[in-house]
């Protein structure tokens, strides 16, 4: 289990494995935040059958935020 994504916005996403199905729990950021965002990157690897590693999982963030991430949107 992982909780956190280093990658703005969603950082409260907790991805696990249970019984090798996975689990995802998002934050309300993945609601109110449509553009793209730490969920498209972790839920489509997990759709694909990808197993996510803690390592994976840290890798995903450079710098913290996501490539389109504006600091000024509400």
């Amino acid at each position: 289990m992982s909780y956190g994504v280093p990658m703005k916005p969603t950082t409260m996403t907790i991805v696990a494995y249970y019984n090798s199905k996975p689990l995802l729990g998002i934050s309300a950021g993945g609601i109110r935040y449509r553009d793209w965002n730490a969920i498209d990157v972790v839920f489509t690897k997990m759709m694909a059958g990808l197993k996510l590693t803690k390592t994976d999982i840290a890798s995903i963030g450079v710098g913290g935020l996501s490539h389109n991430f504006n600091l000024t949107k509400k």
